[in-house]
């Protein structure tokens, strides 16, 4: 909700009307469910949220103000209370409830199943966090090519940037491993389940965004060639009347700059939804 509606209702036939309307909610909620949240961000999601409130009612209908609705009312009084809106989800426990319906299979001494069942999930989860933290140790900082070397045809521009950078001799490969996770090209022709080819890099001591256009194997290091990202002012998503800005939401469009920084200097993947970045509210929830 918070990273893709806004921009797939852009390019649908939705009513401004609403989609100003839809702003307000996706505003709110992001400022909720952030780690820090200061007392003017609490002021500035308690007045969107009543203003969506009252367009539910004038929008659609008093029958459509039903009770679940009649409870963003109350968003802002829990954060104040218990914390940003993550702390207290219900659906971690929800999650729960349907992993352990799954644990049971017989139907005689159910509840003696169960514990013996969530005794053995325990020891699982503790056994795979061991073995992580001693991969981490192990194997965090290294960084590898994945398949064989591909003849990736690169123009005269390209291959001169990577003389300049004292690059002669080299491989080029479409996907690579740091970090614990695979990183891909954009000519990687399987890479389109996951956006695993815009990163958030360093670059001359500046954080930047860009698309990965293919892996540089030398003899000394693994690099990649990134297509950079530049931010566009004009497509910023903002609420009319309030002069909101959807800053969770970054437009941007490829500079026309292609640039080689190590592997080592890309910080971690993103998410790109048509030509914006979302950039999570907390560190704690992923699937928004």
């Amino acid at each position: 909700m918070l990273f893709y509606s806004l921009v797939a209702l852009q390019v649908t036939s939705f009513p401004d009307k609403y989609y100003q309307h839809w702003i307000l909610f996706v505003k709110a909620l992001y400022i909720l469910l952030q780690d820090k949240i200061s007392e003017s961000d609490l002021s500035v999601a308690d007045v969107m949220l009543k203003c969506f409130l009252r367009g539910v009612r004038n929008l659609y209908s008093e029958h459509d103000y039903v009770y679940n609705v009649h409870q963003l009312s109350h968003f802002v009084e829990y954060v104040k209370l218990w914390g940003p809106l993550f702390a207290t989800s219900g659906f971690p426990y929800e999650g729960q409830n349907g992993i352990m319906t799954r644990m049971v299979q017989g139907t005689k001494h159910q509840a003696k199943e169960l514990v013996e069942n969530l005794k053995l999930a325990h020891c699982i989860h503790i056994l795979n966090v061991k073995v992580k933290n001693r991969a981490d140790k192990v194997f965090d900082s290294s960084a590898s090519v994945c398949g064989m070397a591909n003849k990736i045809v690169l123009n005269d521009s390209d291959i001169e940037l990577l003389r300049s950078e004292g690059v002669t001799e080299f491989e080029t490969y479409r996907r690579a491993y740091f970090k614990n996770g695979t990183y891909t090209s954009s000519i990687y022709d399987e890479n389109k389940k996951k956006c695993n080819s815009v990163v958030q890099f360093l670059y001359q001591g500046k954080t930047c965004t860009g698309q990965i256009i293919c892996f540089v194997k030398t003899s000394g290091n693994i690099l990649c060639y990134v297509d950079k990202f530049k931010s566009c002012h004009t497509d910023i998503i903002c609420h009319r009347d309030t002069m909101q800005r959807i800053t969770h939401l970054r437009p941007v469009v490829k500079s026309g700059e292609k640039v080689l920084v190590k592997l080592c200097s890309v910080e971690k993947k993103l998410l790109q939804v048509g030509n914006y970045i979302p950039f999570s509210p907390n560190n704690w929830e992923k699937n928004l």
